[in-house]
């Protein structure tokens, strides 16, 4: 798909026939390289996307490694957060799928997680002691000199109080404890594509905290999918309706 973004796999009601479609042995069609997928019940036209055209999405539940029993009990079907469901839906369904057609989508979601996290902020670095706004330019620069970030954010301790309060509703309450700005400086690097497997992951890490020894070194979530500390072997499984 377009965006980066998407998920989930095959999963619905308890019994593996729902209205005599086999969701578990279907022959499924991809929809994208981040584990989406679909399969097409009827539709009243061939013809893709169009203006005001929306994508409704049910969760049916999730499908296990190993068996041919669809899971809907609670506990998968929160796995499916209403986040990931937002991610689907900005993945750009409606330029896949034909108009006035119903049918199912499944998610891979160790695929999605992949393809999620690899636009992460992959490193954020926290310093805290005797640094000044130039010093957050110089070393953003020398970062950026390593060319192995497709971006660098920097953030002053009064930045990131006004990224606080933004993302808070505007909540200015902290102020009424505190005297002084509590929060350090920081850079955030994306690394870029090559550089997405374990051993360049690995291998920056070391590199920054040899150059910000004093610093706080944060790494992204990628770094445990990248591990295998984090594997999902399943799909999840949603009912789909195109307007």
């Amino acid at each position: 798909m377009k965006h980066s973004s998407v998920l989930f796999l095959v999963i619905f009601i308890s019994c593996v026939q729902h209205k005599n479609v086999d969701l578990v042995k279907n022959k499924w069609a991809r929809l994208d390289t981040a584990g989406i997928y679909a399969f097409i019940q009827s539709a009243d036209s061939t013809k893709r996307s169009g203006t005001g055209n929306a994508v409704s999405l049910q969760i049916i539940g999730t499908l296990w490694p190993g068996t041919d029993k669809i899971d809907s009990s609670a506990n998968a079907s929160d796995m499916l957060s209403t986040t990931i469901q937002e991610d689907l839906y900005a993945s750009g369904l409606q330029d896949y799928l034909p108009r006035n057609s119903v049918g199912y989508i499944k998610v891979n979601l160790q695929k999605f997680l992949m393809k999620r996290y690899l636009n992460d902020r992959h490193f954020s670095i926290f310093i805290k002691n005797k640094y000044s706004p130039d010093s957050l330019l110089r070393d953003s620069a020398m970062l950026a000199a390593t060319t192995l970030f497709s971006k660098i954010y920097i953030f002053t301790p009064e930045q990131g109080i006004s990224e606080y309060e933004k993302t808070n509703g505007g909540d200015t309450g902290w102020r009424k404890f505190l005297t002084e700005n509590p929060l350090p400086y920081k850079i955030e690097c994306r690394l870029k594509p090559d550089y997405l497997n374990r051993n360049a992951f690995d291998s920056t890490e070391k590199m920054l905290a040899t150059r910000f020894p004093q610093a706080e070194i944060i790494p992204g979530f990628l770094r445990e999918i990248l591990h295998g500390q984090v594997v999902i072997n399943a799909e999840a499984l949603f009912s789909y309706k195109f307007n």
